[in-house]
């Protein structure tokens, strides 16, 4: 069986990409606007209690306020980084068999076995499938057919 999907790497492709794999793969990323919430509010009520020392405080709520904005700031320089790359806003070829992934873009092409994928996870919006080297490969279902999703899916690692 052998079935072809094709990505555009544009801005709307990586921040999908993005979303999905902090939401569904990086567990210090999904706290880290919690944390900011707890350092924010440590430092409100430190400052109410502080008898007008606000140092330390004040060092609270910067710390806090770095928190909840730091994981938007960190979306916007990756995003901006990928774009700017010789990938960006390319085409990329990619072809599922029994054996295996195939890529194919304008700079390289490359093979994964199934055997080499680590995890294969199904998000609401795609699926994120992981080599056992190198980065992850993101398909957003918007733009890949059904029919590729559940064959990816089958091979659930």
């Amino acid at each position: 069986m052998e079935l072809a999907a094709k990505l555009t790497l544009d801005r709307a492709y990586f921040a999908e990409a993005f979303d999905q794999s902090i939401r569904y793969s990086n567990k210090r990323y999904r706290i880290e606007r919690l944390v900011g919430v707890l350092f924010l509010v440590f430092g409100v009520v430190w400052a109410v209690w502080s008898n007008g020392k606000l140092a330390s405080p004040f060092a609270f709520l910067l710390v806090g306020l770095y928190a909840l904005i730091s994981p938007s700031i960190k979306k916007l320089w990756w995003i901006n980084r990928q774009i700017k790359s010789k990938a960006g806003n390319k085409e990329v070829a990619l072809t599922f068999t029994d054996a295996g992934i195939s890529t194919s873009g304008p700079y390289s092409s490359a093979r994964i076995e199934w055997e080499g994928v680590e995890r294969i996870l199904e998000t609401p919006k795609g699926v994120l499938i992981w080599p056992q080297k190198g980065i992850h490969i993101y398909l957003p279902k918007s733009t890949v057919a059904s029919d590729v999703i559940e064959f990816v899916v089958s091979k659930g690692i």
